[in-house]
């Protein structure tokens, strides 16, 4: 009987021994003596200081630049959007990591006290059966034993207080887990966003380089334009001399057609009068033939 205690009392030493080296990171050098509760009680403080601080320095991180309009945003915004994805990806490992961390040790505690609970339990159970053993056989319990199951019931109680507690850490994980996912859809949501921002950019680029030719190749249509304006204005001019021109023409054909009209007249009289003083000759020429 006496053997069982022992093993069960160094099993319970050790496994608190692990538990203690596994919260030594966390616990202040000066909680060595403190009780197992005390000790997870001081645990969760220091967890939620640092989700305190880890806010606090949230809420103080000044804000994302704000987008700027397109045409101020192709000089110096990709930069910016580097810079503050950075920092994203950063956060997001960093949270990654600590809630890797915190399920480890939140699973060894559980592990270990899960064990811890057994051992009390099969302890208690033990310490019980031989209790009532002796009682049947009318022997008085030592107050050895009286005293080890009290003990045993008392660490039996304190380890379901600390399973309890250990409850509450892992609705905090799971908290911690809701946030850190909703963090990561949000850096993947500003990813895209920036993605997408980042091609908005770069078509404005193209649609002000295609603005810039389309505004050289008006400049030059306007400068043919012109050139054809004054040419057109030429022509007009010179079509109107040639009318002009045409005109007299047509005024000199006319006076030269009537000219010739005349001429013809005159031709046809003095050709009449030819005739007829040939005829007149040639009449006058037989008569003298005849007269000889």
């Amino acid at each position: 009987m006496a053997d069982i205690i022992e093993s069960n009392s160094s099993n319970t030493s050790q496994t608190n021994g692990e538990d203690s080296a596994q919260h030594a990171q966390s616990a202040d050098p000066a909680s060595t003596g403190m009780s197992e509760i005390d000790k997870i009680k001081a645990a969760h403080a220091a967890r939620r200081s640092r989700r305190a601080r880890g806010a606090s320095a949230a809420a103080a991180k000044p804000p994302s630049p704000q987008p700027k309009p397109a045409t101020e945003a192709l000089a110096d915004e990709d930069p910016a959007v580097t810079k503050v994805r950075t920092e994203s990806e950063q956060q997001v490992e960093q949270l990654r990591q600590e809630l890797s961390n915190m399920k480890l040790e939140m699973g060894s505690l559980r592990r270990n006290h899960i064990q811890n609970i057994k051992q009390l339990t099969e302890s208690r159970d033990m310490f019980a059966k031989q209790l009532a053993k002796e009682q049947d056989s009318t022997v008085k319990p030592s107050s050895a034993n009286a005293k080890k199951l009290e003990d045993l019931e008392a660490q039996l109680r304190a380890a379901r207080t600390r399973n309890s507690d250990l409850e509450s850490e892992n609705e905090m994980l799971r908290d911690d887990v809701k946030q850190l996912n909703f963090r990561v859809q949000a850096s993947k949501t500003f990813d895209a966003a920036s993605d997408g921002y980042e091609q908005i950019v770069s078509e404005l680029v193209m649609v002000k380089v295609r603005c810039a030719q389309l505004e050289e190749e008006k400049e030059e249509l306007l400068r043919m334009n012109k050139e054809f304006a004054s040419t057109a204005h030429v022509l007009r001019e010179a079509n109107g001399e040639l009318e002009k021109s045409r005109s007299q023409w047509v005024v000199q054909c006319a006076d030269i057609e009537k000219q010739r009209t005349e001429l013809e007249t005159k031709l046809k009289e003095l050709e009449s009068k030819a005739t007829n003083a040939v005829e007149a000759q040639t009449d006058g020429s037989l008569q003298d033939v005849k007269l000889n």
